[in-house]
């Protein structure tokens, strides 16, 4: 089961898309916490939440985390699932 959050919207640093929720891909709590990392809805960019001046932001992973984070199985299984859905209903991601 997943569980949505809602948090203030920030911008994907890639593509601009304004982002306001998050959802949990496990049976974790879905409120998102600094260093917790999200895909972008639009563009599928992996991001690292960050702590912001007054609600969480996000940020391109580093090099370092991205060689990481290219290999998590959940990750590349999101992003599959996200570029699936868009297909379907015909949404041009970017």
């Amino acid at each position: 089961m997943s569980v949505r959050s809602r948090h203030p919207v920030c911008a994907c640093p890639r593509c601009g898309y304004p982002l306001n929720a998050a959802t949990a891909v496990n049976d974790d709590d879905a409120a998102p916490e600094p260093g917790d990392v999200t895909v972008c809805c639009r563009c599928v960019t992996t991001l690292v939440f960050i702590e912001g001046r007054d609600h969480l932001g996000l940020r391109l992973p580093t090099v370092a985390e991205g060689d990481h984070l290219g290999k998590d199985p959940t990750i590349a299984r999101l992003k599959a699932a996200l570029i699936s859905a868009a297909r379907k209903v015909g949404w041009e991601l970017e």
